[in-house]
């Protein structure tokens, strides 16, 4: 499984992407949804939610929450 670790939205979304991008996220199967099981997600889930806010108002969208 992978985890991001940065307090950086930026940060945060290079890695999302450097993930998303890699050929090995189709190897992703049983064993990485397991082993993420060990983590808690709520964190992440906030820094998501920044990040997308951030790419929609950049794009000129307004979220709603």
């Amino acid at each position: 499984g992978f985890t991001f670790r940065s307090g950086n939205e930026k940060d945060l979304a290079k890695n999302i992407i450097r993930v998303l991008s890699s050929k090995n996220i189709r190897r992703m199967r049983t064993a990485s949804i397991l082993e993420a099981r060990r983590y808690s997600f709520k964190d992440s889930v906030d820094k998501l939610e920044v990040v997308y806010a951030t790419v929609l108002e950049s794009a000129g969208s307004n979220p709603t929450r």
